[in-house]
C-alpha cells in the first residue's frame, strides 16, 4: 500500500498531467472556427485551424479523462502504486516521439519558435512527471500487515506505542475475542465469516476474480492481436521506407502533439499483452494495469468510429471494401474490448480478501 504522502503527491502529479492536456485542448478550441472542428480533427478529418496549426490530437482528450479518473482514484485508495506505475509507463511511451517530431523540417519551418518551445517544454514536463509517477509507485509503498491495523488507520508498523495499545486491548478484551473466534463447543480456530472493517484508503491491492481475470485476458489479447495484425499488414503492404514514416512520424503527423500512428499501435499492443498476462495470472497489479490500458484503447476505437460516422462509412457498410469493413470491425472490437475489460476487472476477488482478513485476525489474536 502507498503511504499517505505518496498517494497525495501522485494525485497532484496526475492532476498536473491532466491540466497540461486540458491547456492544449483549450488552445485548439480557441483556434478552431467552431469547437466541433477540433473533435473532427481528432477523429482524423481535415479541418483547418485559424492559424493553420493544430497542437492536440485524439490522445489529449483520451489522456485527460484517464488522468482525471486516476487522480480521483489515487486520492481515495492507498492501493494506487500500480496505477502510478502503469500510468507513468503509458505517458512516457506516448510522449517520447514528440521530442524528435519537433525537430522535423515541417515543424521548424512552419511553426513559430514560441509555439514550438511551448510544446517542447510541455512534452518534457509530461515525460518528467511520467517518470516521477513510476518512481513514486515503486518507492512510496509501506508494508501491508493484514488484520493488524487499528480502527484509526494506524498499521502494525506503528512502533512501541501501537504494540502497547494492541497488547492492552488484547488484555482487556481477551475473553470477548475468544468468544468471537471460537464456536459454542469451544472449537478455537474457527473465525466468524465477517472481515474486520477497513476504509477504502487502507485496503491492499485486490486481485481480480477468477472469471474476471480470464475475460480480461481474452479481450486484451484479442485487441492486441488485431492491432499487431494491422501493423504487420501495413508494413508488408507499404514497405519499410513508407511504413517507417508512420512509425517515427516523419512527414506523417497533422498536429504538434500527435503520436505516430504505428508507434501508438505497437505501444498499445505491448501494454495490452502485458495487461493480458497479468490478468491471466491474477497478480495484484492486474486490475489497475488493465483499466489503464483500456483508456487509450477505448479512445482509439471511439475516434475511429467517429471518423467512420462523419465520413458516411457506417451507413454504407455493405458496399465498402473488405479492408474498410475490417477496419470498422477492429474499431468496434477496440471499444467492446475496452468496456469489457473495465467491467471484468471492476469486481474485487472478495473470497481472497475475506481469507486474508480472517488469516490476519487469527494471527493478531495469537500474538496478543
Amino acid at each position: 500500500m502507498l503511504r499517505p504522502g505518496a498517494r497525495a503527491a501522485g494525485a497532484v502529479l496526475l492532476a498536473a498531467l491532466a491540466a497540461l492536456d486540458l491547456a492544449w485542448i483549450v488552445r485548439d478550441f480557441d483556434k478552431a472556427t467552431a469547437v466541433a472542428d477540433a473533435w473532427w480533427m481528432w477523429s482524423g478529418l481535415i479541418f483547418r485551424a485559424q492559424d493553420g496549426i493544430w497542437a492536440s490530437s485524439f490522445v489529449e482528450p483520451t489522456l485527460l479523462v484517464l488522468y482525471t479518473v486516476c487522480a480521483v482514484t489515487a486520492a481515495v485508495s492507498s492501493a494506487a502504486g500500480s496505477l502510478f506505475v502503469s500510468t507513468g509507463v503509458l505517458t512516457i511511451l506516448l510522449r517520447v516521439p514528440t521530442l524528435w517530431n519537433l525537430n522535423a523540417s515541417w515543424v521548424q519551418s512552419g511553426v513559430s519558435d514560441g509555439l514550438r518551445t511551448k510544446v517542447l517544454v510541455s512534452a518534457i514536463a509530461m515525460l518528467v512527471v511520467g517518470a516521477a509517477l513510476i518512481v513514486l509507485g515503486a518507492v512510496g509503498r509501506r508494508p501491508v500487515h493484514d488484520g493488524t491495523e487499528a480502527a484509526d488507520g494506524t498499521d502494525g508498523a506503528g512502533g512501541a506505542d501501537g504494540a502497547s495499545a494492541a497488547d492492552g486491548a488484547g488484555a482487556a478484551d481477551g475473553g470477548a475475542d475468544s468468544a468471537e473466534l471460537g464456536d459454542h463447543d469451544g472449537d478455537f480456530a474457527r473465525p466468524r465469516g465477517h472481515a474486520p472493517a477497513h476504509s477504502t484508503r487502507d485496503e491492499p491491492p485486490a486481485r481480480p476474480t477468477r472469471i474476471g481475470g480470464a475475460v480480461a485476458c481474452a479481450l486484451l489479447a484479442a485487441a492486441a492481436a488485431a492491432l499487431a495484425a494491422w501493423e504487420i499488414h501495413s508494413a508488408t503492404e507499404q514497405g519499410w521506407a513508407l511504413y517507417s514514416n508512420h512509425f517515427t512520424g516523419d512527414r506523417a503527423l497533422a498536429t504538434l502533439l500527435a503520436v505516430p500512428e504505428s508507434w501508438y499501435g505497437w505501444a498499445l499492443t505491448l501494454l495490452a499483452l502485458w495487461a493480458a498476462a497479468a490478468a491471466l495470472a491474477r497478480v495484484p497489479h492486474s486490475r489497475p494495469l488493465g483499466m489503464t490500458v483500456s483508456g487509450p484503447l477505448l479512445g482509439l476505437g471511439l475516434f475511429h468510429l467517429s471518423f467512420a460516422a462523419k465520413s458516411g462509412l457506417l451507413g454504407d457498410l455493405a458496399h465498402l471494401s473488405t479492408r474498410d469493413q475490417l477496419w470498422i470491425c477492429t474499431a468496434l472490437l477496440e471499444v467492446v474490448a475496452a468496456l469489457g475489460v473495465l467491467s471484468a476487472l471492476a469486481p474485487r476477488n472478495a473470497e481472497a480478501d475475506l481469507r486474508e482478513a480472517q488469516s490476519g485476525t487469527i494471527r493478531a489474536f495469537s500474538s496478543a
